[in-house]
């Protein structure tokens, strides 16, 4: 999806967020078949729950990739409204993973693809603006019910380790 145009390729306005048909996370994910897996999982290993919750990947192919990196630099505030809604989304569907799981899970798995093969995608600053702010989100979130965060990026993301240390990636 990534390389396909995407619903915001051609928007300009930030008021184009709400013409968006947004999904509601609790029409999608069964409470029950979440606490029955976590529940089938336990044993004498750490129970991983892979949440992906990859925001930053769906933020881009909102735009398809090469928009959206131009989009970063002319439309800004779009991107961030955008980013907001689908950050939002994944916050609601992890807190619906995480109450349903309380006290069944040991970690989850977190991943948004920064990198390319040598270097990151975008500038750290870049990444750090239109990305970290949702990591740390759904990081702090993961970190409020009492898990280990593991967080997955493909590609060379050696500039921002240290932030994703930071945010508190276990």
């Amino acid at each position: 999806t990534l390389n396909a145009p995407g619903f915001f390729e051609d928007k300009t306005d930030v008021a184009s967020v709400d013409e968006f048909p947004w999904p509601n996370p609790a029409d999608h994910i069964d409470p029950e078949a979440c606490r029955a897996a976590a529940e089938a999982a336990a044993g004498d290993r750490a129970v991983l729950g892979v949440l992906w919750s990859a925001h930053f990947q769906d933020l881009c192919a909102a735009f398809g990739l090469q928009v959206a990196f131009m989009k970063f630099y002319d439309s800004p505030e779009l991107v961030e409204a955008i980013s907001e809604r689908i950050v939002n989304f994944y916050l609601e569907a992890n807190r619906i993973f995480f109450e349903a799981t309380k006290g069944k899970i040991d970690a989850v798995l977190i991943g948004n693809d920064y990198g390319s093969q040598t270097s990151l995608m975008l500038s750290p600053d870049h990444v750090r603006k239109f990305a970290l702010g949702g990591a740390a989100q759904l990081i702090a979130q993961a970190k409020s019910y009492g898990v280990k965060v593991i967080y997955h990026s493909c590609g060379s993301i050696r500039p921002i380790i240290p932030d994703l240390i930071e945010l508190g990636v276990d």
